[in-house]
Formats: C-alpha cells, sequence, structure tokens
C-alpha cells in the first residue's frame, strides 16, 4: 500500500513539476492562431530539429523551468514544431528560418512580430522574448539594425585553446584574423575543415592568423575532433558563452568573420572556404 502511495504522489510531483514549465501545446499553427485570437495572446514557435544540441539544450535545461513557464504560458500559446518534418519545412520558408532553434512570436493574424535564434540562459532568453513588445527591438527580420557591420570596431572575446592558454582578439591585433564559429555536431561546420586547412597553408608567413572558435557544449568531443582531424590555425573554445554569438549576431554555423589589424571588421559575413571568392578575398587585402 505504501508502495502504490508513494507511486501516486511521485507522479503528482512529476505531473506539477513538468506544468511550471513552458506549456507547449500539440496544435498546428493555424489552429494555434485561432486559439490565440481568442485568448488575446500571441503564438510561440520553437523551431528545432532532432539534431541540433543548442535545441535539445532549451528543451531539457530552459523549457522546463518554473520562471521560463509562468512568463510564456501567461502571454503566448506555445507550439514546437521540428523543422524536417509536418508544416516544418512551409513554416522555415514562410518566416526565413535558417538556423536552429530559430524562436518565432507571431500575432493572431499569422504576421511575425518577433524571430531570434541560438541558446539562451532562462534569464536572456526571457529578456529576448520581452523585445518582441519593443519596436525599437523587435527583429522581423533576419538581421537587426545594429548588427556589427563593415568598419566597426570588431567585438572581443578571450578563450582558451587546445592547451590551456588564454587568447584573446586583442592579443592577435597586428595581423588579420579569420574567424570560424563552428561545432563538432554540425554538419556542415566539419564539410568545410579540409578546404580551410588548405587556405591556412596558401596563407601560412603572411600577415593573416586563422582562429576557429567551437560552440560545444562537450569539451571532450571538441578535443577529440581537432585532434583526429589535425585542425591547424589556432582552436579556442567557447562553449556555451553566447556572447561572441550575440555579439555578432550569429543565427548559423559556420560563420566566417574577417578582421583587419587594427581590429576593425572587414567583413562579417566572408564566403565558407569552399568558395572560390574566400581565397580570391583573402589575396586582395592590403598588407597581406
Amino acid at each position: 500500500m505504501k508502495e502504490i502511495l508513494l507511486l501516486i504522489i511521485f507522479s503528482f510531483v512529476g505531473i506539477f513539476v513538468f506544468a511550471q514549465g513552458v506549456d507547449f501545446q500539440e496544435l498546428s499553427l493555424e489552429q494555434a492562431l485561432e486559439k490565440a485570437k481568442k485568448l488575446k495572446k500571441l503564438v510561440f514557435v520553437d523551431c528545432y530539429t532532432t539534431w541540433c544540441a543548442p535545441c535539445k539544450m532549451m528543451t531539457e535545461q530552459v523549457f522546463p523551468q518554473k520562471e521560463v513557464g509562468n512568463y510564456m504560458n501567461d502571454k503566448f500559446i506555445c507550439l514546437k514544431v521540428n523543422m524536417e518534418k509536418g508544416e516544418g519545412p512551409t513554416l522555415g520558408n514562410k518566416y526565413g528560418v535558417e538556423a536552429f532553434p530559430t524562436f518565432l512570436i507571431i500575432d493572431p493574424n499569422g504576421s511575425l512580430c518577433h524571430r531570434f535564434a541560438g541558446y539562451s540562459t532562462a534569464d536572456k532568453f526571457i529578456a529576448r522574448v520581452k523585445d518582441c513588445f519593443d519596436p525599437d527591438k523587435a527583429e522581423k527580420g533576419i538581421h537587426k539594425t545594429n548588427q556589427v557591420k563593415a568598419g566597426d570596431m570588431a567585438p572581443l572575446f578571450k578563450y582558451l585553446d587546445i592547451n590551456g592558454k588564454e587568447i584573446s582578439l586583442e592579443s592577435l591585433r597586428g595581423k588579420y584574423v579569420l574567424i570560424d564559429v563552428w561545432a563538432t555536431w554540425r554538419t556542415p561546420c566539419k564539410d568545410e575543415i579540409p578546404y580551410l586547412k588548405e587556405i591556412e597553408m596558401k596563407f601560412r608567413g603572411k600577415n593573416i592568423v586563422f582562429v576557429s572558435i567551437s560552440c560545444d557544449k562537450d569539451k571532450e568531443a571538441w578535443e577529440k575532433m581537432v585532434k583526429e582531424k589535425e585542425m591547424s590555425g589556432i582552436q579556442l573554445h567557447a562553449g556555451m558563452d553566447m556572447d561572441l554569438v550575440n555579439s555578432y549576431k550569429i543565427e548559423f554555423i559556420p560563420r566566417f568573420i574577417l578582421v583587419d589589424p587594427e581590429g576593425k571588421v572587414v567583413n562579417v559575413e566572408m564566403p565558407k572556404p569552399s568558395n572560390p571568392e574566400m581565397e580570391k578575398m583573402l589575396e586582395t587585402l592590403k598588407g597581406i
């Protein structure tokens, strides 16, 4: 009898804890919009894929939190949509989803109010959601108006390399810096590794350094791949530190950024190494 009672108690506790988080409803977008109109709410959509590590982290670490659930459930009809199944691809094309996770906030008429992407801690996630209610911050397009652009001072960073040595962007002044923001779990990132190694070989001895910054939560997976792929250049591990991603408004990876010897941005979205245009652009740099 005690065992049965305990089982019932734990079941209720589990339901209560789950209910504290975001209430993702089993609805189509059309159904969610209708419900939002009746309840005078907005629709929040978590655009995810099953292979996306940051998507899983949001699901496991952020959405179950009470403070997140309290805020989201009060103001939104919340949906999770697999972008590779069902209405996912159509929804992705309509609202310009290019990275995962991407979060959409849509009004009851189906118009996009706000969009942002990537992993955030609970407090930062809520702050980013709140931006939808601020006309100056709401992002309806892919890029915000305050995105870093050519000629701006490049946002600084400081991370540990594969040997545990601290490397900062400031310490690389005097040389061009090609930054590669990547992760081991992202296939397009891995596809660019051999092309990047070729570029590095061609520009060895030139006034440029190549810095790859990993967004991997799993540091061991990053270390293993760096060694197995014999990756050259400066290898840094940012982990889940989102300052770099947020500073450069990075919505998808890999992302290649070029900084000049004075620390100013040359190009915030360089062509990928597999694109011959990258090599051509590097060859034309003054003082390379």
